[in-house]
Protein backbone atom coordinates (compact mmCIF):
# COMPACT_ATOMS: atom_id res chain seq x y z
CA UNK A 1 0.00 0.00 0.00
CA UNK A 2 1.29 3.45 -0.87
CA UNK A 3 2.03 6.04 1.77
CA UNK A 4 0.00 9.13 0.92
CA UNK A 5 1.96 11.50 3.14
CA UNK A 6 5.44 10.54 1.95
CA UNK A 7 7.52 13.31 0.38
CA UNK A 8 10.30 12.20 -1.95
CA UNK A 9 12.20 15.30 -3.06
CA UNK A 10 14.52 13.58 -5.46
CA UNK A 11 17.69 14.73 -3.72
CA UNK A 12 16.59 13.32 -0.39
CA UNK A 13 13.66 13.18 1.98
CA UNK A 14 13.01 16.19 4.19
CA UNK A 15 11.21 13.99 6.70
CA UNK A 16 7.56 13.63 7.57
CA UNK A 17 5.67 15.95 9.84
CA UNK A 18 2.33 15.04 11.38
CA UNK A 19 -0.09 17.95 11.55
CA UNK A 20 -3.38 17.21 13.24
CA UNK A 21 -6.37 19.36 14.04
CA UNK A 22 -7.38 19.51 17.69
CA UNK A 23 -10.71 17.72 18.05
CA UNK A 24 -12.18 20.78 19.78
CA UNK A 25 -11.08 23.17 17.01
CA UNK A 26 -13.26 23.84 13.95
CA UNK A 27 -11.75 23.11 10.55
CA UNK A 28 -12.00 26.86 9.86
CA UNK A 29 -9.18 27.42 12.34
CA UNK A 30 -6.75 26.16 9.68
CA UNK A 31 -7.31 29.35 7.66
CA UNK A 32 -5.58 31.27 6.35
CA UNK A 33 -3.12 28.65 5.14
CA UNK A 34 0.31 30.06 4.37
CA UNK A 35 2.39 28.38 1.67
CA UNK A 36 5.94 29.57 2.31
CA UNK A 37 7.90 27.53 -0.21
CA UNK A 38 7.14 25.13 -3.00
CA UNK A 39 7.71 23.96 -6.55
CA UNK A 40 5.03 24.10 -9.24
CA UNK A 41 4.67 22.81 -12.80
CA UNK A 42 1.60 23.81 -14.85
CA UNK A 43 0.69 22.61 -18.34
CA UNK A 44 -1.88 24.48 -20.47
CA UNK A 45 -3.77 22.56 -23.15
CA UNK A 46 -6.09 23.65 -25.96
CA UNK A 47 -9.18 21.43 -25.97
CA UNK A 48 -12.50 21.36 -27.80
CA UNK A 49 -14.95 23.80 -26.23
CA UNK A 50 -17.65 21.14 -26.41
CA UNK A 51 -15.55 18.88 -24.17
CA UNK A 52 -14.94 21.75 -21.77
CA UNK A 53 -18.66 22.49 -21.60
CA UNK A 54 -19.49 18.89 -20.74
CA UNK A 55 -16.78 18.79 -18.06
CA UNK A 56 -18.10 21.88 -16.23
CA UNK A 57 -20.92 20.45 -14.14
CA UNK A 58 -21.92 23.82 -12.67
CA UNK A 59 -24.73 25.42 -14.72
CA UNK A 60 -23.62 28.89 -13.54
CA UNK A 61 -20.30 28.71 -15.40
CA UNK A 62 -19.21 28.65 -19.01
CA UNK A 63 -15.87 27.68 -20.53
CA UNK A 64 -13.87 30.56 -21.97
CA UNK A 65 -13.88 30.30 -25.76
CA UNK A 66 -10.78 30.98 -27.85
CA UNK A 67 -10.62 31.30 -31.65
CA UNK A 68 -11.29 28.00 -33.36
CA UNK A 69 -13.87 26.99 -30.73
CA UNK A 70 -11.16 25.96 -28.30
CA UNK A 71 -10.95 26.23 -24.54
CA UNK A 72 -8.12 25.95 -22.02
CA UNK A 73 -7.52 23.05 -19.64
CA UNK A 74 -4.78 23.31 -17.04
CA UNK A 75 -3.07 20.52 -15.10
CA UNK A 76 -0.73 21.46 -12.28
CA UNK A 77 1.56 19.78 -9.79
CA UNK A 78 2.08 21.63 -6.52
CA UNK A 79 4.84 20.40 -4.24
CA UNK A 80 4.39 22.35 -1.02
CA UNK A 81 7.63 22.12 0.93
CA UNK A 82 6.69 24.44 3.81
CA UNK A 83 3.14 25.36 4.88
CA UNK A 84 1.25 26.07 8.08
CA UNK A 85 -0.43 22.66 7.79
CA UNK A 86 2.72 20.74 6.94
CA UNK A 87 4.39 19.71 3.66
CA UNK A 88 2.25 17.93 1.08
CA UNK A 89 1.60 17.53 -2.63
CA UNK A 90 -1.37 18.38 -4.79
CA UNK A 91 -2.44 17.73 -8.38
CA UNK A 92 -4.98 20.07 -9.97
CA UNK A 93 -7.01 19.63 -13.13
CA UNK A 94 -9.25 22.47 -14.27
CA UNK A 95 -10.82 24.47 -17.09
CA UNK A 96 -10.67 28.23 -17.56
CA UNK A 97 -14.20 29.52 -17.02
CA UNK A 98 -16.39 32.56 -16.35
CA UNK A 99 -19.93 33.13 -15.02
CA UNK A 100 -21.02 34.57 -18.40
CA UNK A 101 -20.19 33.35 -21.92
CA UNK A 102 -16.92 34.99 -22.86
CA UNK A 103 -14.64 35.10 -25.86
CA UNK A 104 -10.93 35.57 -25.23
CA UNK A 105 -8.01 36.21 -27.53
CA UNK A 106 -5.28 36.49 -24.89
CA UNK A 107 -5.08 34.29 -21.80
CA UNK A 108 -1.86 35.70 -20.36
CA UNK A 109 -3.75 38.07 -18.04
CA UNK A 110 -5.68 35.09 -16.70
CA UNK A 111 -2.44 33.18 -16.18
CA UNK A 112 -0.85 35.95 -14.11
CA UNK A 113 -4.02 36.62 -12.13
CA UNK A 114 -5.06 39.95 -13.65
CA UNK A 115 -8.37 38.78 -15.08
CA UNK A 116 -11.90 37.96 -13.89
CA UNK A 117 -11.42 34.46 -15.34
CA UNK A 118 -10.75 31.49 -13.05
CA UNK A 119 -10.26 27.73 -13.21
CA UNK A 120 -13.21 25.48 -12.54
CA UNK A 121 -11.60 22.63 -10.61
CA UNK A 122 -12.36 19.16 -11.96
CA UNK A 123 -10.14 17.11 -9.62
CA UNK A 124 -7.77 17.96 -6.77
CA UNK A 125 -6.06 14.93 -5.24
CA UNK A 126 -3.67 15.66 -2.36
CA UNK A 127 -1.33 13.69 -0.10
CA UNK A 128 -2.62 15.31 3.12
CA UNK A 129 -5.78 14.17 4.88
CA UNK A 130 -6.01 17.53 6.63
CA UNK A 131 -5.75 19.50 3.38
CA UNK A 132 -8.35 17.18 1.85
CA UNK A 133 -10.84 17.68 4.66
CA UNK A 134 -10.41 21.45 4.70
CA UNK A 135 -10.70 21.77 0.93
CA UNK A 136 -13.93 19.79 0.81
CA UNK A 137 -15.64 21.30 3.85
CA UNK A 138 -14.61 24.94 3.42
CA UNK A 139 -14.36 25.39 -0.35
CA UNK A 140 -16.25 22.51 -1.95
CA UNK A 141 -13.15 21.43 -3.85
CA UNK A 142 -13.27 17.91 -5.39
CA UNK A 143 -10.40 16.70 -3.22
CA UNK A 144 -9.33 13.15 -2.46
CA UNK A 145 -6.29 11.60 -0.79
CA UNK A 146 -3.96 9.90 -3.26
CA UNK A 147 -0.29 9.03 -3.69
CA UNK A 148 1.70 11.60 -5.65
CA UNK A 149 5.25 10.59 -6.54
CA UNK A 150 7.52 13.32 -7.88
CA UNK A 151 11.01 13.48 -9.33
CA UNK A 152 12.69 16.84 -9.95
CA UNK A 153 16.06 17.19 -11.62
CA UNK A 154 17.79 20.31 -12.90
CA UNK A 155 16.08 20.22 -16.27
CA UNK A 156 13.38 17.57 -15.91
CA UNK A 157 10.25 16.79 -13.90
CA UNK A 158 8.07 13.71 -13.75
CA UNK A 159 5.22 12.83 -11.45
CA UNK A 160 2.39 10.35 -11.09
CA UNK A 161 -0.89 10.24 -9.18
CA UNK A 162 -2.03 6.82 -8.01
CA UNK A 163 -4.01 4.91 -5.44
CA UNK A 164 -4.30 1.27 -4.41
CA UNK A 165 -5.93 0.48 -7.77
CA UNK A 166 -2.94 1.73 -9.76
CA UNK A 167 -1.77 4.77 -11.67
CA UNK A 168 -4.37 7.45 -12.47
CA UNK A 169 -2.31 10.01 -14.38
CA UNK A 170 1.40 10.59 -14.99
CA UNK A 171 3.17 13.57 -16.51
CA UNK A 172 6.72 14.37 -17.58
CA UNK A 173 8.36 17.41 -19.15
CA UNK A 174 11.66 19.18 -19.71
CA UNK A 175 12.23 22.24 -17.52
CA UNK A 176 13.71 24.56 -20.11
CA UNK A 177 14.81 28.13 -19.62
CA UNK A 178 12.31 30.79 -20.61
CA UNK A 179 11.13 34.30 -19.85
CA UNK A 180 10.03 34.83 -16.25
CA UNK A 181 6.53 36.13 -15.59
CA UNK A 182 5.09 37.38 -12.31
CA UNK A 183 2.01 35.45 -11.16
CA UNK A 184 0.18 37.68 -8.67
CA UNK A 185 -2.75 35.43 -7.77
CA UNK A 186 -4.55 32.20 -8.60
CA UNK A 187 -8.32 32.18 -9.10
CA UNK A 188 -10.52 29.11 -8.73
CA UNK A 189 -14.21 28.25 -8.97
CA UNK A 190 -15.86 25.54 -6.92
CA UNK A 191 -19.34 24.76 -5.65
CA UNK A 192 -20.21 24.48 -1.96
CA UNK A 193 -23.72 23.45 -0.91
CA UNK A 194 -25.13 24.62 -4.23
CA UNK A 195 -23.34 27.99 -4.03
CA UNK A 196 -20.76 29.01 -6.61
CA UNK A 197 -17.54 29.99 -4.86
CA UNK A 198 -14.72 32.05 -6.32
CA UNK A 199 -11.48 31.90 -4.35
CA UNK A 200 -8.69 34.41 -4.99
CA UNK A 201 -5.32 33.15 -3.75
CA UNK A 202 -2.59 35.77 -3.43
CA UNK A 203 0.73 34.44 -4.69
CA UNK A 204 4.35 35.40 -5.00
CA UNK A 205 5.85 33.36 -7.82
CA UNK A 206 7.93 34.07 -10.90
CA UNK A 207 7.93 30.93 -13.05
CA UNK A 208 9.56 30.40 -16.40
CA UNK A 209 7.17 30.26 -19.35
CA UNK A 210 8.26 27.70 -21.92
CA UNK A 211 6.87 25.69 -24.81
CA UNK A 212 5.26 22.33 -24.21
CA UNK A 213 7.25 20.39 -26.82
CA UNK A 214 8.08 16.91 -25.57
CA UNK A 215 5.80 17.03 -22.52
CA UNK A 216 3.73 13.89 -22.11
CA UNK A 217 0.63 12.99 -20.11
CA UNK A 218 -0.29 9.35 -19.52
CA UNK A 219 -3.81 8.46 -18.38
CA UNK A 220 -4.64 5.30 -16.47
CA UNK A 221 -7.74 3.14 -16.44
CA UNK A 222 -10.90 5.16 -17.07
CA UNK A 223 -12.66 3.00 -14.50
CA UNK A 224 -11.10 5.41 -11.98
CA UNK A 225 -12.82 8.85 -11.75
CA UNK A 226 -9.74 11.07 -12.06
CA UNK A 227 -8.48 9.15 -15.10
CA UNK A 228 -11.97 9.22 -16.62
CA UNK A 229 -12.18 13.02 -16.24
CA UNK A 230 -8.79 13.48 -17.89
CA UNK A 231 -9.66 11.10 -20.72
CA UNK A 232 -12.97 12.85 -21.47
CA UNK A 233 -11.16 16.15 -22.07
CA UNK A 234 -9.35 14.60 -25.08
CA UNK A 235 -6.17 16.49 -24.31
CA UNK A 236 -3.80 16.82 -27.27
CA UNK A 237 -0.40 15.16 -27.32
CA UNK A 238 1.43 18.26 -26.05
CA UNK A 239 0.44 21.37 -24.07
CA UNK A 240 0.71 24.77 -25.74
CA UNK A 241 2.97 26.04 -22.95
CA UNK A 242 4.28 25.34 -19.46
CA UNK A 243 4.84 27.41 -16.34
CA UNK A 244 7.41 26.01 -13.93
CA UNK A 245 9.50 27.23 -11.07
CA UNK A 246 10.45 27.03 -7.41
CA UNK A 247 10.06 29.48 -4.51
CA UNK A 248 6.28 29.40 -4.79
CA UNK A 249 4.46 31.14 -1.94
CA UNK A 250 0.78 31.91 -1.44
CA UNK A 251 -1.98 32.51 1.08
CA UNK A 252 -5.22 30.54 0.98
CA UNK A 253 -7.67 33.12 2.38
CA UNK A 254 -10.00 32.87 5.31
CA UNK A 255 -12.84 34.42 3.37
CA UNK A 256 -14.13 33.72 -0.09
CA UNK A 257 -16.91 35.40 -2.04
CA UNK A 258 -19.88 34.02 -3.90
CA UNK A 259 -19.19 34.44 -7.59
CA UNK A 260 -21.02 37.07 -9.56
CA UNK A 261 -20.76 37.99 -13.24
CA UNK A 262 -17.91 40.49 -13.71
Amino acid sequence: MCQKTHLDHGAGDTGQQNFQLNSSSPIESLLPVQYRDGRVVSAFYLIKSSNARRAITCSKLHPVILPGKRSISVITLFEYLDTTIGPYREFSMGILAAPTPRLATNIINAVIGESPLAAWILALPVTSQLACQGGIELFGYPKSVKCIDVQFMNDYCSYSVSDDNGELVAFSCALRRGPKIKVKRLHTYSELNGRLIRTDIETCWQPAMTGGKGARLRIGSTEQPIAAIASALELPLEPIFLLHGSRFSAILPKHHLQAAPP
